[in-house]
C-alpha cells in the first residue's frame, strides 16, 4: 500500500508541476521511480482487481495465484514467488497480451502453467526462459512475438503444442533439455524455428525426437549426450549442420536421412567422425585448424582405410559384400542399411551376404555388426555375440 501511496503522490506532483502534460511526462515523473505503469492494453476478463507491481493477478480457488495482466507500459517483470503468502503457480490466458514495451520478464519456478496466447504480441521481447516446473507450452502462447530470439527451456520433457510459436522469428535459437513430449508435440518445436541447442539430462536423443523438423537448419548437442536413436533428426529436410560432441559414442544408422546437404562438425579420432566416414556426410573437424570448411567422403578414400577382405569367405561368398564386388566397405554398410529402412531389395546372394550376425536372416542386427567391424569392434564376420 505504502508503494501505491508513493506512486500516487508522484503522479500527483508530476501533474502538478507539468500542468497539461500528457501522458508521456506522466510516464517520466514514473519512470524515475524506476518503473513505467499506465492504463493497461488489455484488462483481463478475470482479473479480480488486484494488482502488485505492475501486475494483475487472481486468486484462485485453492488460494494461489495467477497472473492475470500487467500495466501497458512495463518494460521488465519479475514475476515473484509468493504474493502476500500464498505461491503463484500460474500465467494466465492472454495475461501479457500486447504488452508491446515487455524485453524481459523472469519466471520463477513456482510456475507451473502458462496459458494460451500469454505473450501473444509481445512485439519487444527479445529472449525468455521456461523453467523446470512449467512441463507444457500451450496452443499460440507466443503468437507474434516477432523480436523473440532466443527461448531456453531447463525442463525436462516440456510439452510443446503445435503452433506455440507462430509467426516468430524464423532464426530463433531454441535451447533445451529435452524438449519432447507425446508423439507429435515436438515436431511443433522443429518445425517453427531453424536454430536448435540440445541438452538432455538422459545422455541421449530418443528415437523420433525431432523426426520431420522441416525448418530445422542448424543443431548444436552439448556435451554430455552419448546416443542419437532411430529417426531422431529423420526426414529434416533443409538440415545442414549438427555439432556433436566428443561424449557421443553412439548413433543410430537411422538417425538421419542419407541423401541431404547435412554436414556433421565433431572432434577427430571420435565416433562422430567415424560414423560421417561410414555413411558418407562431409565431416569438419573443429580441433583442426588445417582441416578445410567442407571435406567430403567418397567411396575411392574410404576404401583405403577400411578392410576389404578381412571378412572370412565360404562357399564363394564374401559376408558383408553386399554389392557383390568382392570386399567388404563403407558402400556395403549404406546398401545394408538402406535395405534394413526398406528403401531398396537385394537379391539372394547380397542377401546370404548380408547375414553379418549367423542367424540366417538379414536384418537390423546385421547392419550393427557390420558397423562394428568396419570400424573395428569386432575383427571377423560373421559375428554373433
Amino acid at each position: 500500500m505504502k508503494f501505491w501511496k508513493k506512486v500516487l503522490a508522484s503522479v500527483t506532483a508530476g501533474v502538478l508541476c507539468v500542468g497539461g502534460v500528457g501522458l508521456s511526462g506522466v510516464e517520466s515523473v514514473l519512470e524515475s521511480m524506476g518503473t513505467v505503469l499506465s492504463a493497461s492494453a488489455y484488462v483481463p476478463y478475470s482479473y479480480d482487481g488486484i494488482t502488485y507491481e505492475g501486475l494483475y493477478y487472481n486468486v484462485t480457488d485453492t488460494g494461489e495465484i495467477e497472473i492475470a495482466g500487467c500495466y501497458e507500459y512495463v518494460r521488465k517483470v519479475n514475476i515473484p514467488i509468493e504474493i502476500d503468502g500464498k505461491s503463484v503457480t500460474s500465467i494466465g490466458e492472454y495475461a501479457f497480451y500486447n504488452c508491446t514495451s515487455l524485453t524481459e520478464i523472469t519466471i520463477p519456478d513456482s510456475v507451473t502453467s502458462i496459458g494460451q496466447y500469454a505473450f501473444w504480441g509481445c512485439t519487444s521481447l527479445t529472449e525468455i526462459t521456461i523453467p523446470d516446473s512449467v512441463t507444457r507450452i500451450e496452443n499460440h502462447t507466443f503468437d507474434d512475438c516477432t523480436s523473440l530470439k532466443s527461448i531456453t527451456f531447463l525442463g525436462s520433457k516440456t510439452g510443446i503444442e503445435e503452433g506455440a510459436f507462430s509467426n516468430c522469428d524464423p532464426d530463433m535459437k531454441f535451447t533445451t533439455e529435452d524438449t519432447y513430449g507425446q508423439e507429435g508435440e515436438v515436431v511443433s518445436v522443429a518445425t517453427n524455428v531453424t536454430q536448435l541447442t540440445v541438452k538432455h539430462k538422459e545422455g541421449k536423443i530418443p528415437a523420433g525426437a525431432y523426426k520431420d523438423g522441416k525448418r530445422l537448419k542448424e543443431v548444436t548437442l552439448e556435451e554430455g549426450i552419448t546416443l542419437i536413436e532411430d529417426d531422431a533428426f529423420a526426414n529434416c529436410d533443409n538440415l545442414e549442420k549438427i555439432v556433436i560432441p566428443k561424449s557421443v559414442t553412439g548413433i543410430h544408422y537411422t538417425a538421419f536421412t542419407y541423401d541431404t546437404k547435412l554436414t556433421m562438425y565433431g572432434y577427430k579420432d571420435t565416433y562422430a567422425e567415424r560414423y560421417a566416414e561410414m555413411f558418407g556426410f562431409p565431416f569438419v573437424a573443429l580441433d583442426d585448424s588445417d582441416t578445410p570448411p567442407v571435406t567430403t567422403t567418397t567411396t575411392t578414400s574410404t576404401t583405403e582405410t577400411t578392410p576389404t577382405t578381412a571378412a572370412p569367405i565360404t562357399g564363394g561368398l564374401v559376408c558383408g559384400d553386399i554389392n557383390l564386388d568382392g570386399r567388404v566397405d563403407i558402400t556395403d554398410a549404406v546398401l545394408l542399411n538402406k535395405f534394413c529402412s526398406g528403401a531398396i531389395t537385394l537379391d539372394d546372394t547380397a542377401k546370404k551376404n548380408a547375414d553379418c550376425n549367423g542367424d540366417g536372416e538379414p536384418g537390423s542386427g546385421d547392419a550393427v555388426v557390420l558397423l562394428q567391424f568396419l570400424v573395428h569392434i569386432v575383427d571377423t564376420l560373421p559375428y554373433s555375440a
